[in-house]
């Protein structure tokens, strides 16, 4: 379920038998329980993976941690993880994909709200999808102003610490011409 979320191809993002070049890993990613999805930071700074087969023993001291407990939170953090990869560098398109279900979905009820209001003669009727398509439209335009005013915030960011959202791996001689 994680390979197919994040699109990074590991077998086992959990096991803690890792080795990174420090190049390949940013700290400040490190909050919370993120180190779970190092690979997925460390592919999106544009490193490679390789696994090598590890020989697993069986535990012989001691209780897991693992349980049906902790899965509430890998999801959030793996909900959390694609987010951050898809759309670190350009918050305003989640934004619009959410803007555009809530635009749909007022759409729909402003539709309903219409067939309501014209084939029955009670207005107490119509009140629901009037007051729902109303509802869903002004949430339209607050995910979309959110969304804005989160690309300022990303774009003056990296305005501000003189930094971009991307690497330059090299340059070559045809690169430095003027």
């Amino acid at each position: 379920m994680v390979n197919k979320i994040t699109g990074v191809p590991v077998h086992d993002l959990g096991c803690t038998l890792k080795a990174y070049t420090r190049k390949a890993i940013d700290p400040t990613e490190l909050f919370g329980e993120m180190h779970r999805f190092l690979a997925v930071f460390v592919v999106e700074r544009g490193g490679k993976i390789t696994e090598m087969v590890v020989k697993h023993h069986p535990r012989t001291a001691g209780d897991s941690k693992y349980g049906m407990g902790r899965i509430p939170r890998v999801v959030a953090d793996m909900l959390l993880v694609r987010v951050l990869h898809k759309y670190r560098t350009r918050p305003s398109h989640m934004s619009a994909k959410i803007a555009q279900y809530l635009f749909l979905g007022s759409a729909a009820f402003g539709l309903w709200f219409l067939i309501q209001a014209i084939y029955c003669s009670s207005i107490n009727a119509a009140l629901l999808p009037f007051l729902s398509s109303l509802i869903l439209a002004v949430g339209t335009v607050l995910v979309l102003v959110t969304g804005l005013v989160t690309e300022l915030v990303i774009r003056n960011r990296y305005a501000m610490s003189g930094s971009h959202p991307w690497t330059i791996e090299r340059v070559t001689e045809k690169d430095k011409q003027p």
